[in-house]
């Protein structure tokens, strides 16, 4: 459970996501809003995929019921996304068995969809740079990297 985490292991799961969006929506230059309202729409879908996850579904609550002001806490701190998922994945090794895997191939999910919601139809769907950042998120959070080979034509 959660009260078994320190604050700065707790802010390091609540702010996973955020890291990913700052690490994946950065690749290609300034983020869009599309990536940032994906954000928004898949934190707001977790919630239905943490159902036996009791921290991961805490986490991803407590920044969707607060997220106005964990975001600004979150700029002002300005963390580095390398740094905090590697802090991050310490974090889910402590989780209970099948905890922390589970929140981290959701993150990396997260960083596919981020990726893919800032390109329109006839364009392809990530780009070498994002590829490279979402396989960046897969390697600081200790998961295997997806399958990201470019499609088209």
């Amino acid at each position: 459970m959660a009260k078994q985490l320190n604050k700065g292991q707790w802010q390091a799961l609540v702010f996973a996501p955020l890291w990913v969006y700052t690490a994946v929506a950065g690749a290609e230059g300034p983020p869009e809003p599309s990536q940032f309202r994906r954000l928004t729409e898949e934190l707001e879908a977790a919630d239905t995929l943490f159902t036996g996850a009791d921290d991961a579904r805490t986490a991803v609550g407590t920044l969707r019921g607060n997220f106005d002001t964990l975001w600004s806490a979150y700029q002002l701190e300005g963390g580095d996304p390398r740094k905090g998922l590697k802090r991050a994945r310490g974090v889910l090794k402590r989780l209970p068995e099948g905890e922390g895997p589970g929140f981290a191939s959701w993150l990396v999910e997260l960083a596919i969809r981020i990726g893919e919601s800032r390109h329109t139809a006839g364009e392809d769907p990530i780009t070498e740079r994002e590829r490279h950042a979402i396989r960046d998120v897969a390697s600081w959070l200790g998961v295997a990297p997806p399958d990201l080979s470019p499609t088209g034509p």
